[in-house]
């Protein structure tokens, strides 16, 4: 079985049950994972609604139908807190500067 691949799409390439996606998505679609027809796919619009669809073009554009959608697909609300024992100098430093970069 196939891993499920995970798309950004805006809203407004939405109509109806059909999709479009925009040209960045268009690139790892067909070159990073060579995607075809009939190939499924997950599509996020990023205001919480995730869509399953099936690739029916992929010529210079990728489109297809819309065949779910789920709306309760958002962020979850969880913070996290990274608690670090007593260790050297050196080391804490490290681990503060990586936990900066993850916020």
């Amino acid at each position: 079985m196939a891993a499920e691949q995970f798309f950004y799409i805006s809203p407004d390439n939405i109509s109806k049950n059909c999709f479009t996606l925009d040209a960045k998505e268009v690139h790892h679609a067909l070159n990073v994972l060579h995607l075809q027809v009939d190939d499924e796919i997950w599509l996020l619009d990023g205001v919480g609604i995730a869509y399953r669809g099936i690739i029916k073009n992929n010529g210079q554009e990728v489109s297809g139908e819309i065949i779910a959608d789920s709306p309760v697909f958002l962020e979850p609300k969880v913070k996290m807190h990274l608690a670090v024992g007593l260790i050297n100098k050196d080391r804490f430093q490290l681990g503060s500067e990586k936990n900066h970069r993850i916020k």
